[in-house]
């Protein structure tokens, strides 16, 4: 990420953040992470790299309820390089997994949602949070959904 990109990150990051404070919003899944801004901040960045990665526009949604990321995908981040993939009950479309630390990241992959509820995926690594976990190592590689943005945009669509 450049200089002016992590910049941007953190002000969308930390916009949503505070936002969400103010809306007495609870962070969702019972999450109780040590830095809850950072954590927002993180979840920017991540979308800003997978535009870039894609060729499309980063539309910074300043708040957390809308219902994609980036150009129809979902994007999950943790700052474990061998971080795996959350998906929750109610998760659905394609999630994309970025790991590393601001401004490092890097894109692991992805996998439709519905494909990971299956019960070896299924763990509690924090009491109260369990979810699917999946392991890098079962992800597409995210290649494929460039060359369907790339399909997508000559069509005109």
């Amino acid at each position: 990420m450049t200089e002016a990109e992590v910049e941007q990150a953190t002000a969308i990051g930390t916009e949503r953040y505070r936002r969400a404070r103010e809306a007495g919003q609870a962070p969702r899944y019972g999450y109780n992470e040590a830095d809850p801004e950072g954590t927002d901040v993180l979840g920017a960045a991540a979308e800003l790299v997978v535009a870039n990665f894609l060729g499309v526009e980063w539309r910074a949604a300043l708040t957390v309820e809308r219902d994609v990321d980036v150009e129809g995908y979902h994007v999950r981040a943790t700052r474990y390089a061998t971080g795996r993939l959350r998906i929750h009950p109610d998760d659905s479309g394609i999630f994309i997994l970025v790991t590393g630390t601001v401004p490092n990241l890097m894109i692991r992959g992805c996998h439709r949602a519905e494909s990971c509820k299956r019960p070896e995926f299924w763990d509690e690594p924090q009491p109260g949070r369990p979810a699917w976990f999946v392991p890098q190592s079962e992800l597409h590689s995210i290649r494929h959904l460039l060359v369907a943005e790339r399909r997508r945009r000559a069509r005109g669509e």
